[in-house]
Parts: structure tokens; sequence; C-alpha cells
């Protein structure tokens, strides 16, 4: 049974929920951010490989550095991947593909909650933190 209510604290309500779409905003920047960073681990990947074939006379560890600066990349990319699946799938729909698709998608990558969302998201920055410490040391 449904309480009646006002038009003004219908369309209100109505507002409110329809407003949940701004973090379409959010998510757009997300999956930008992720090429960005996908993009410069590429590039630090690429500049070790020519590093190697080239011979050049540039330290061992200038190289592993740079690889490891791009797994530190490809690394954030992912969290920001997760992050704008997991925002897409909380706030706005089920992401369809993944329904029809179960064998393809992890389990992982699928949310209820915001507290799933942020025990994947705290595991892999945990991974990043420990990487970055890696080359800062």
């Amino acid at each position: 049974m449904k309480k009646s209510q006002s038009k003004i604290e219908e369309i209100f309500e109505k507002t409110m929920w329809n407003y949940r779409f701004i973090v379409i905003i959010a998510i757009i920047a997300l999956f930008i951010s992720t090429g960005i960073a996908f993009y410069f681990g590429i590039a630090h990947t690429l500049e070790s490989i020519q590093i190697v074939i080239s011979n050049e006379k540039i330290s061992d560890n200038y190289v592993l550095i740079n690889l490891i600066s791009s797994l530190d990349n490809f690394l954030l990319g992912l969290v920001l991947m997760i992050m704008g699946f997991g925002i897409y799938e909380l706030f706005i729909s089920n992401i369809d593909i993944m329904e029809e698709r179960k064998d393809f998608y992890p389990n992982w990558l699928k949310f209820n909650s915001l507290d799933e969302l942020k025990s994947v998201l705290s595991k892999i920055i945990i991974i990043i933190l420990m990487v970055y410490f890696f080359i800062n040391f």
C-alpha cells in the first residue's frame, strides 16, 4: 500500500533519484584516467625495450626502474578502471554484458556494496604502495 504523497514531495524524490546520474562525470573521468595511466605504462615499457635493443650504456637499474614504473602505472590504471565499473554498478545500473557473459568476467568485478568495492581497491592500492616503495628505496 503506497502512502499518498504531495506533488512537491514526488517531484523532489524523483529529482533526487535522478541526481545519481551526476556520477557519470566521475566515471568518464576515471576511464580517461585509466587510458592515461595505461599510456604511461606502455611508454615506460617501450622505453625499456628500446634501451635493451639499442644496447645503450645505461645502467641495468634504470631499465628495472622503468619496468617497475610501468607496472605501477598499469596497476593504477586497473584501480581507476575497477572504480569506474564499481561506481557505475552501484549508482547507475548493472552492467548487462556482465550478466550475459558470466564465464568471461570475474566475480570480483561485480560489486553489490561500497564495502566490496573498497575491499578490492584497498588490496590493489596496497600492491601499488609496495611497488612505489620498491622504486623509491
